[in-house]
Formats: structure tokens, sequence, C-alpha cells
């Protein structure tokens, strides 16, 4: 299987040849193949943005508003009570109606133990149905940013669900599975007609979309390969056997750009590239035969950060497209502070603070890092293995496709890794919570640090509640200064996007999220 990805384009041809001719089709080749049709079993953006293509939210995002999409308007009617008055006449892709049951089973599931997405729906206590196109939502205290998040969470149909033993997400980490991981019954502008997970997966246009009149796609059809290989997947543009590729590899941004027959479509992504560390387990890898854990103490965590030259990775592996972060959330998240300084490399203060720690000679340690998930990231952990060196730190790099990756830091056995964290929409004050907030073993999710403050739980608590923008920007502040003193992260850059097309795309809407919707892709007239 890995050489028919990494063959020659023929290969793909072959793939698209049984495609139906005379529709308008679109051939797109991606990095990496999407885990799963069901983003509460598999929360990772790569999911997350394949799944809105058959699937609605209630709302959406647009990078300086929330939009209605399947709710048409929304209010905090009490202090803990919001209410989402749903749009008529919505159905799902077999023909059954959407409405209040469908929007509460879908916000409920998410919150179940099996679910990955509970940070979407963080503090919902429960559900109550009003008529059949208007509910409320009800939280544990005031949550003004508690739609925030629903801009990323899928309806389902709830009758189909249990139809099809779908009513929880399957837990993919003991590796359950259920219908609604490979099938799919949304509200979307997209119907899945084929997926075969890893080599091909095959869509039509939705002829009963509620919003079709304001789509802009002029697409019958998508057919989506995985081409991991990034010179296979540009050949395969160049050659003409795909129409558009996701993302476009740096290295051949520039070609493609002055190429008379490719078009190079950009954007800023909101999301925070950084590094990370397990800073409480005894262990390297929870596992007492790799020896102890140098991460717990933070002089060598602060070492890590100030050895990594982040100018030079921006400048070097992102060809100056991303820009050096100073903070792990990007701009324009609530709770983003330009002014909040980054430590400066300083390669002689690292070997100092690691001699301070014990280490004088450096140490031996593993890294985690995907190979296909953000544009940059294998190169971004080669680089960063390369600086460490310099410090006396030598990585042992396991550079890994983004399902294992995901798989490797869920599993609680990672020690340090390189990460990204999409912020479309959201508080910073939630990525403190699902990245560093106090969590059972066994239940950390992505909070990869074990780290536990009660004191920066109950700011958390604040600010979530506070509408006073003041007070609150003040709440923020102090608990960033706890998170910075202890540096269980060390920001490195926000990245760009890239997608590249042939002249046969026309246009390509490209969003702050990473995404590619098919319902923005025309081809050319």
């Amino acid at each position: 299987m890995k050489k028919f990805y990494l063959s020659a384009c023929t290969s793909v041809l072959m793939l698209f040849t049984a495609a139906s001719a005379g529709a308008a089709e679109l051939r797109v080749a991606y990095k990496a193949d999407p885990a799963s049709l069901d983003s509460s079993a598999n929360w990772d953006a790569n999911t997350i943005r394949f799944v809105l293509n058959f699937y609605d939210p209630l709302l959406d995002y647009d990078g300086k508003d929330f939009i209605p999409v399947l709710a048409e308007s929304w209010e905090q009617v009490e202090p803990t009570r919001w209410r989402f008055q749903l749009r008529k006449g919505v159905k799902f892709h077999d023909g059954r109606d959407f409405g209040a049951e469908d929007a509460m089973f879908s916000i409920m599931r998410a919150t179940v133990p099996s679910s990955r997405a509970k940070s979407v729906v963080r503090g919902v206590t429960g559900v109550e149905k009003i008529d059949d196109h208007t509910f409320d939502v009800i939280t544990d205290i005031p949550r003004p940013f508690l739609i925030n998040m629903f801009d990323r969470l899928p309806m389902l149909s709830k009758s189909w669900a249990e139809e099809n033993n779908a009513l929880a997400p399957a837990d993919v980490g003991k590796e359950q599975s259920n219908a609604a991981l490979v099938e799919e019954n949304g509200t979307g502008p997209f119907i899945l007609e084929r997926r075969d997970p890893g080599r091909q997966t095959t869509a039509v246009r939705n002829p009963d979309y509620w919003n079709a009149a304001n789509v802009k796609s002029n697409i019958d059809r998508v057919t989506l390969v995985p081409i991991s290989s990034d010179a296979s997947r540009v050949a395969a543009l160049l050659s003409g056997e795909v129409d558009l590729i996701v993302p476009a590899p740096m290295q051949d941004v520039a070609r493609l750009e002055a190429g008379s027959d490719t078009t190079v479509w950009k954007g800023q992504e909101a999301r925070g590239v950084f590094l990370g560390f397990d800073a409480t387990s005894d262990n390297l890898g929870k596992d007492v035969s790799r020896g102890p854990n140098p991460f717990k103490d933070v002089r060598v965590r602060t070492a890590v950060y100030q050895a990594i030259d982040a100018d030079a990775i921006n400048r070097v592996v992102m060809r100056g497209n991303g820009s050096v972060a100073n903070m792990i959330v990007p701009p324009g998240v609530i709770g983003y502070d330009p002014n909040r300084p980054r430590l400066p490399y300083d390669l002689a203060k690292a070997r100092e603070l690691l001699a301070e720690a014990g280490y004088p000679d450096g140490f031996k340690a593993p890294m985690e890092c995907s190979n296909d998930r953000d544009i940059g990231d294998a190169a971004t952990c080669e680089a960063v293995a390369a600086m460490l060196a310099r410090a006396g730190i030598q990585i042992d790099l396991q550079s890994r496709p983004s399902t294992q990756f995901l798989s490797a830091l869920l599993g609680g056995g990672a020690s340090f890794y390189r990460f990204s964290w999409g912020n479309n929409g959201w508080a910073a004050s939630n990525t403190m919570s699902d990245l560093a907030g106090c969590k059972p073993e066994g239940q950390r999710g992505f909070a990869i640090s074990g780290y536990c403050n009660p004191e920066l739980d109950e700011l958390v608590k604040q600010i979530n509640s506070e509408s006073d923008v003041v007070v609150r920007d003040e709440l923020t502040k102090k608990a960033w200064d706890i998170l910075d003193a202890e540096r269980l992260f060390v920001p490195l850059h926000y990245p760009p996007i890239f997608f590249a097309s042939t002249k046969a795309v026309g246009d390509v809407e490209v969003n702050s999220d990473g995404s590619l919707r098919w319902a923005g892709v025309r081809k050319a007239d």
C-alpha cells in the first residue's frame, strides 16, 4: 500500500479514470487521509475540516463574526442558559427532518466519556427542548464564550444514530468502531458516495441542500486521494491528474506561483505551533527502563526554550512564510497579547541551566512529531533536534503519520513533542484548560504535561464567566503569567496556508482554520 501512494502519478490516474464523465468534478490530493467521518471520535484538525463538508454546525466563524448556519439566531437568555432558534425546512441526506431533538442530541453526544470533542461543550450540563425548532443549552456557570466552540460541532440525526448504534462516539483509543466512523448522514452541501480509507473518498453535490442559493461552488463531484509525498503530490498537479493539492509544499510555492498553468491560494492559519513536555511523570515515557524524566525540572524546560532559535526556523524551515510566535495562541484569539515577550534565543544560557539542573553533559530523550499533519511539521522537528544537540540534548526523533502521532500523544507516553493547536474564534482560556488544566490520570487528553494548578483552573473559570472585558483581560494576564513561569510550552510560529491548483480551478476560498470547504471551490468557467 505504501508503494501505491508514493509511486508515479499513473496510480492517481487509475483512481480517477472511474469517475463519471460530464459532471464538474474536483480532483483533490490531500497530504493525509482524514481519520474518520466522526470528529467527536477523532478530534483532530484534519478530520474536523473533512467532516464539515458533509455536516453543518449550528453556526460558523468568518474570521470576524459568528454567522448563522443551522441556527438562525441565539441569545443568552439567562446567565447559565443559551437559547437557539433553528432553521426550518432543513433535511438530512436521507430525507429526515432536522430539528431540536437532533441538535440537542449532537451537543450532549460530545459530552459523553468516549468523546474527544469535550472541549467544544465545556461547561454544558444539559439541554431543554422549547419546541421543534427551539432549544436551550444549560451551563454550569455563566459562559459568554459558549458559542465560540460550536462552529466545529457537526449536527447529527438522532434517529439515524439510534438505528446505526452510533449514539456515542466510538472510543478509537480502545479500537472501538461504529457506523459514524465510515458513514455519514449530515445536512451539508456534499453527500458521501464512497469511502475507502487510506485510498479514495468520493462525494457528490447535495441536490436538496437548504443553502444551495448561497453556495458559490459549481462542483458536482469531489474525488479525494491521499498522497503523502510532497514531490508526488506536486507531480500529480503538474501533470493535470489532480486539480488541487492540499497543502502545497512550501519548497514548491515559488515555482507553482511562477508557473503559467498553476495558481497558489494563500492564507494565514489561526493556529499556534509549539513544543510541549510531560512535566510531571517520574520517567521518560512513563517507563522506568527509559530513565528519569529531565523535563520535570523547569530549568530543563527553560533550557530547551532558550536553545531554540525560532527566528531561524521561520526563516529557513518555513521560508519566511510564517510568523514567529510569542504565545501558543495566535493573533485574533480572545486573550492573545501581542506585547507578551518570548524568551530570547541564548545557547550559553541554555547550557548553564542544564548544568544547574544536573545535566552538564546533556541527556538523551525521545521526541514525538507528526510528518503529515501541519505544513513543515517534520522539517521543524528535525531543526529542533539539531538545535538541541548543540546544547547537549540528543533527541531520538519519532516522526509519524498524524493518526499514529495523535495515538502516541493521547496514549500518554509522550515526554517531549511538537504540536499545533487551532484557535479559530476561540478564547485563550479554553486553550489553557485543554492543554494545562487539571485532568484525572487517564483522562488527560491533550493536557500532556500532567500539570495541575487549582489557582490556574480557578482563574480560567473566572475568565470564562466574566463579561467585563477589562476584568477579563486582567484575569487572563494573571493566568498567562502562571503558565509562562512553568515553561510548559515553547511557542514556535504561526503557520501559513498554501493550496495550489491548475488553471481549471477558478476560485478557492481559504479559511483561517485551514480547511478546504468544497462548497467554496469553483471550477473555471
